[in-house]
C-alpha cells in the first residue's frame, strides 16, 4: 500500500509540477499568453494554443512519470525462453539472465527444478563463478506456464527433435525468434517442423547470401542454427559447471517476409552483446554447421590421445580433409554462395595468431581430455527433404567410423 501511495503521489507531483512549468516558460515559448495590452496574465489564450500547452504537459509528464514506476521499465525487457535447461542451456541462459537485461524464464524437470526452485542456480565458470538465487529465478515444468517470448532458445539433444514443436508452440507469436543451440544439421527438419504447427508453413523465397531457398515460416519471427564451443557440466541438481571456452556462433536459417536478413542478423548479435558470451554471426549457417562437424567427427576418444599420436592425429587430419569436402559439396547442392566454402586453413588452422578459428585440434587439445561420456562422441546429420542435386564426394574414412560404436 505504501508503494502505490508514493508512486501515485509521484505521478500526481510531476503531472502538476509540468502545468507549474508551463505557467514559467509560456511568456518565452512559441505560443504567446500575451494580448495586444500586453497583459500576459489576464488575456485569454486561444484554444489551439490551450491544447498544444496541455499536450507538451500530458507528454512532459508521461515521459517523467516512468522514471517513478518500476513496473513500467520491467516489463519493457525481452523475455527469453530457455527449452532444454541442462548443461548448455542453464550456462546461456544463467548469462542473460546475468546481464540483467532479459526476462529469463527456464523450462526444466525432475531434481534439477526442485533444487533452482527451492534453493537457485549455481554457475561455476572460467569467467568467474555466480549464482543465481530462488526468488530472481524463473522456473516452469510446463511450457504452457510460460508465457509468450520474444526469444525461445532450444538447448535440446538432437535425438530430441521431434520433440520441439510441443515444448515451443506455447511460446511462439508471429513475433517471437528461435534459436536452436543443438548440434547436427538439424535446420532442414527443424524447419519442417515448426512449418506444420497450426499458425506456420514454409514456402519459396528469394534467400540471402548462405541461406537456403524453401525456408519462408509464418509460425514465429525467424529460426536461426547455433553452436557451442563450451566444454560445460551439469554436476548435479542447480549446480552447472563451466571449464572451458564458450564462443556461441550462429545464423539465420529461416525467417518471415517481414524484415531483411541483416535486420535478423542484428538482432541475433543483439541479443548476446549485453553479455559475457562471446558471439559470432555465421553468414552460412550450414557452413557454420559443417564447420563444427570437422571436429565433432572424431573425437570419440579423449583430445590428448590423438594430438599427442601422430597416427591418430593423421587420421584426424584425413577425416577432417573429408568433412571438408563432403561439406562443400553438400553446400554447392543448395545453391550456396560459394564464399561461404569451407577451406583447409577455415577449419584446420592451429596458428595462435587471431586468425585462429575454432573447432580446431589444437583449440580442442587446449581445453584438456574431453571424456566420450560429456560429449556423446556421435555426429548426427539429419536427412533432409529438399529438392537438390545429390551430393557426390568419396569419403572412405568416414564411411569406415560409421562401422564403429
Amino acid at each position: 500500500m505504501s508503494f502505490f501511495l508514493i508512486n501515485r503521489f509521484s505521478s500526481n507531483a510531476v503531472f502538476f509540477a509540468g502545468w507549474l512549468l508551463l505557467i514559467i516558460i509560456a511568456p518565452c515559448s512559441s505560443f504567446s499568453l500575451t494580448g495586444s495590452a500586453g497583459n500576459p496574465w489576464l488575456t485569454p489564450i486561444s484554444r489551439q494554443d490551450f491544447r498544444r500547452a496541455s499536450d507538451l504537459c500530458t507528454s512532459a509528464s508521461a515521459r517523467l512519470s516512468l522514471t517513478f514506476n518500476d513496473n513500467d521499465v520491467s516489463e519493457k525487457k525481452l523475455k527469453v525462453g530457455i527449452i532444454g535447461s541442462g548443461a548448455v542451456g542453464s550456462y546461456y541462459g544463467a548469462r542473460l539472465l546475468q546481464c540483467g537485461e532479459y526476462d529469463v524464464s527456464f523450462h526444466m524437470r525432475g531434481a534439477h527444478y526442485e533444487t533452482c526452485k527451492t534453493s537457485g542456480l549455481q554457475i561455476e565458470s572460467s569467467d568467474g563463478d555466480f549464482f543465481i538465487p530462488p526468488d530472481e529465478l524463473h522456473v516452469f515444468e510446463r511450457p504452457e506456464d510460460m508465457g509468450k517470448m520474444d526469444w525461445v532458445i532450444v538447448a535440446l539433444k538432437s535425438t530430441s527433435l521431434d520433440a520441439v514443436p510441443e515444448l515451443v508452440a506455447p511460446l511462439l507469436t508471429p513475433n517471437t525468434r528461435v534459436l536452436a543451440i543443438m548440434n547436427g544439421l538439424i535446420e532442414d527438419d527443424l524447419i519442417s517442423k515448426l512449418a506444420s504447427l497450426p499458425a506456420g508453413h514454409a514456402e519459396e523465397h528469394t534467400h540471402p547470401i548462405g541461406v537456403p531457398a524453401k525456408l519462408h515460416l509464418d509460425s514465429c519471427a525467424a529460426i536461426y542454427g547455433g553452436m557451442a564451443l563450451i566444454c560445460s557440466n551439469r554436476l548435479a541438481p542447480g549446480q552447472i559447471h563451466h571449464s572451458y571456452a564458450g564462443l556461441l556462433s550462429g545464423g539465420l536459417a529461416a525467417a518471415s517476409s517481414s524484415h531483411s536478413s541483416e535486420t535478423h542478423q542484428e538482432a541475433l548479435e543483439q541479443l548476446w552483446a549485453p553479455t559475457k558470451v562471446e558471439f559470432k554471426y555465421e553468414q552460412s549457417i550450414v557452413g557454420g554447421r559443417w564447420r563444427k562437424n570437422c571436429g565433432d567427427g572424431w573425437y570419440n576418444i579423449t583430445v590428448d590421445k590423438i594430438v599427442n599420436d601422430p597416427g591418430l592425429r593423421r587420421l584426424a587430419d584425413i577425416v577432417m580433409d573429408e568433412t571438408i569436402a563432403v561439406a562443400n559439396a553438400d553446400m554447392e547442392s543448395r545453391l550456396i554462395d560459394p564464399s561461404c566454402y569451407l577451406g583447409d586453413a577455415d577449419v584446420k588452422n592451429t596458428n595462435d595468431g587471431p586468425e585462429r578459428q575454432y573447432g580446431t585440434l589444437q583449440n580442442i587439445h587446449d581445453a584438456g581430455p574431453y571424456k566420450p561420456e560429456t560429449h556423446g562422441g556421435k555426429i548426427s546429420i539429419s536427412q533432409s527433404s529438399r529438392e537438390s542435386k545429390p551430393t557426390e564426394c568419396s569419403s572412405p574414412a568416414l564411411g569406415n567410423l560409421g562401422d564403429t560404436n
